[in-house]
């Protein structure tokens, strides 16, 4: 199997990019597996083997090993004999898991379950969690052989990590020790042609290959903050998707308005030292690098936004359409939506990056509890100082997790608010510099009061935008002690990270109708330069001549020299022009009002998807956010 269909967990280098790979992939098109490492290895034996030696020599109580969990935590586990008391210890392993399915609502989507998983092996790889290697396997087992646990999504407080979630995720690999030939508890989602389909885990169980679980290993499966992490990763992603439309949107929308270079000037940006801001700035001049429609102060190839108000001014007043011109003499100054795009994606930008460090952080960590240590006992220094190998700690606590989630959400949603500002400036006929009212412009010039355009666009990015901020509330200012006040303080993390995901989802359409509002307003300006600067006769002559294959290529034919987009734009134009003409039928540019629900459910789903991203990068380069 190549490389690139391989992921090999070590706990020690697992990054965001693998981990939604392969989440989203199918079992059969991605091998997952634990690595071979002597070192890895070795330590996960070790750790394995300091618990049975423990056990088997009579230590002192363990937390979760020989004793109760939670506030149980002070009632030892005890047997009449060695072999009873080992058999009441995997009771206990055994009944933690199936008490503990406590899970209600909708289940997760089967990748977060594949990519909490993932999460789990690579910090059992750690070795420092007392579980044998077998159990590594077999959770590799499950993903490997697309067999995906059914998992309820509401019921983590976040500490000690996500306990429901992972007892059901765990709960599929358990027998019971008592009765071994007995059914097996849970329910799983496994390939059906091209679908999936929710079936027992018992009616699977050849595949899964169950297995009688061993004292500490319950523990070590269910106490860790897996979903917390899982679901801020693919909050993560999305918004960096989301993050990288809003550059190409940007671009549009700056271009179709006859902004201005200034704001991206690199002094300004040097000055205030953000790296983000910085980084915006100089992915927008690259975007905007070949475009004529961009007001320069420097003078130079850019065409002058005064040149073309002018001229078309002039042709107005012959046409009898004004009376006076107004040529513009001082420079536009562009509103906060298109001035301030590297000061507010920049703080994004720099939020996204922090994020990442400590989810990437977290994916590398081990976070259950106790944590063993034997090699403390083969060194003897740190045993001596601290008087055993086996610590009890709070790893499990999701407060990182949770205030990064929480974090995310904001950065994520001021994306989309600055886009919906931009959407509105694109429709509103005061603001949109001499395009139409809401990007209306039909066949019929008399027929303009019976078309509302892409008005109603900006309605909707309105209403998303202010969903967002409902969404956005804190989920970690909040606790609620729970275990007879033994925990009294939890991270409230999973509802945060989960609500992270819906606000990220929600950027991505504010972007899709950004997108489709600034393509529309840049044909409509290039309309413009075509209808007022070509005389009668030479825009026949282009009419008439030979069709090319991309719509650009053919805009070229058409467009003055004076009035040429940008690289960026050009590409993005293309792409909607092949999604929703060429694939679909659709007309686009729209002239006269349409039933316009399939434009926008193709532009958000191959924006959500990562379609549009994706085709735009392999024509132009990555965008780079750090």
């Amino acid at each position: 199997m190549p490389d690139q269909h391989q992921l090999i967990l070590d706990g020690e280098s697992l990054t965001l990019e693998p981990l939604i790979k392969a989440a989203l992939s199918k079992g059969e098109d991605f091998n997952i597996a634990v690595t071979k490492e002597k070192k890895t290895v070795d330590k996960i034996l070790k750790s394995r083997k300091y618990v049975e030696d423990k056990l088997k020599n009579g230590t002192k109580h363990i937390y979760g090993v020989n004793t109760g969990f939670g506030a149980n935590k002070h009632k030892y586990i005890y047997g009449a004999t060695p072999e009873e008391k080992a058999d009441n210890m995997k009771r206990l392993t055994y009944n933690l898991l199936i008490s503990h399915c406590t899970g209600m609502g909708d289940k997760y989507p089967r990748e977060v379950v594949r990519a909490a998983i993932i999460l789990r092996i690579n910090a059992l790889a750690k070795g420092h969690s007392g579980v044998r290697m077998e159990l590594l396997n077999l959770l590799a087992g499950l993903l490997n052989n697309d067999i995906t646990p059914v998992v309820p999504s509401q019921g983590s407080v976040g500490a000690s990590g996500d306990l429901a979630p992972l007892s059901h995720m765990a709960v599929v690999l358990a027998l019971n020790p008592d009765k071994p030939e007995d059914i097996v508890f849970g329910d799983v989602e496994i390939p059906d042609n091209d679908t999936y389909r929710v079936c027992s885990a018992q009616d699977v169980r050849g595949l899964i290959n169950p297995v009688v679980l061993e004292a500490k290993e319950g523990l070590a499966l269910n106490n860790g903050t897996c979903f917390i992490t899982a679901l801020a990763s693919f909050a993560l992603s999305k918004t960096i998707n989301a993050a990288k439309a809003a550059h190409i949107s940007s671009v549009l929308s700056l271009e179709a308005l006859l902004g201005t270079k200034d704001s991206l000037n690199p002094g300004i940006h040097n000055l205030r030292r953000h790296p983000g801001q910085a980084r915006v700035a100089s992915n927008m001049l690259q975007m905007l690098e070949g475009s004529n429609l961009i007001f320069n102060p420097d003078g130079g190839s850019d065409y002058e936004l005064y040149t073309l108000d002018t001229q078309l001014q002039l042709i107005e007043k012959e046409l009898g359409l004004i009376n006076e011109i107004k040529p513009v003499k001082e420079p536009i100054q562009d509103n906060y939506s298109l001035r301030c795009i590297p000061q507010v994606m920049g703080a994004c930008l720099d939020t996204i990056n922090y994020v990442k460090r400590v989810l990437e952080t977290e994916m590398n960590s081990v976070n259950d509890n106790p944590l063993l240590f034997p090699e403390w006992v083969e060194e003897g220094s740190n045993a001596r100082a601290c008087g055993v190998a086996a610590i009890s700690g709070g790893n499990f606590h999701g407060e990182p997790v949770a205030l990064a989630a929480d974090f995310l959400k904001i950065a994520a949603a001021e994306i989309a608010s600055l886009a919906e500002r931009r959407t509105f400036l694109l429709t509103d006929p005061a603001l949109n510099r001499r395009l139409p009212a809401f990007l209306s412009k039909p066949d019929n010039n008399r027929e303009e009061g019976m078309h509302s355009g892409l008005m109603i666009l900006q309605y909707t990015a309105a209403s998303v935008v202010s969903e967002n901020k409902v969404l956005c509330h804190p989920a970690s200012v909040d606790s609620i002690p729970t275990s007879a006040n033994v925990e009294d303080h939890v991270s409230m993390g999973t509802s945060g990270a989960k609500r992270a995901i819906e606000v990220a989802e929600n950027v991505n359409k504010v972007i899709a109708l950004e997108l489709l509002c600034a393509a529309q307003a840049l044909h409509l300006r290039l309309r413009q330069g075509f209808k007022y600067l070509y005389k009668p006769e030479e825009r026949k002559r282009l009419i008439d001549k030979e069709e090319t294959d991309t719509l650009f290529e053919k805009l070229e034919l058409l467009i003055p020299e004076e009035m040429k987009p940008g690289k960026s734009s050009r590409i993005m134009v293309d792409i909607l022009d092949k999604i929703l003409v060429k694939e679909n039928g659709l007309e686009f540019p729209i002239t006269n009002d349409l039933y316009i629900a399939p434009h926008i459910k193709i532009v958000t789903d191959s924006l959500l998807s990562g379609r549009l991203v994706r085709e735009f990068e392999a024509e132009f380069g990555e965008i780079e956010l750090n």
